[in-house]
């Protein structure tokens, strides 16, 4: 019964390995940018970022950054805004930064909040 423990356990090692390399650094991004594989991770993240958005706008939570409404974007741009976050910090590449997170400080700077504005739900 012993042996039991210990396959869970390598079970559990092998689990954490694939998880902590889901993360795609903003290095791997700018290496397979023009995929459409890429494209559509960028997007996909783009999408969690709007509903996560609506979430918390629905709460009345802060939202993470502020689209205009009427404001519908391509997928392109996105990736365009993502190129401009890693441009003006690009340390970003040599620190094994999480392209998401590269990605969502592009979105606060283009679409920062204002006491005025409605964002994006």
């Amino acid at each position: 019964m012993r042996k039991c423990p210990c396959v869970a356990l390598i079970g559990i090692l092998l689990l954490s390995v694939t998880i902590a390399h889901a993360q795609v650094t903003v290095r791997e991004y700018l290496e397979s940018k023009d995929s459409e594989v890429t494209y559509s991770f960028i997007t996909g993240i783009v999408t969690g970022y709007l509903w996560a958005n609506g979430a918390l706008v629905t709460k009345h939570g802060s939202p993470l950054f502020c689209q205009p409404v009427k404001l519908s974007l391509s997928g392109r741009t996105y990736l365009h805004i993502l190129d401009q976050a890693i441009k003006a910090d690009p340390k970003l590449i040599y620190e094994n930064a999480p392209v998401a997170l590269a990605l969502l400080e592009g979105l606060k700077k283009t679409f920062p909040c204002t006491v005025t504005e409605s964002p994006r739900p």
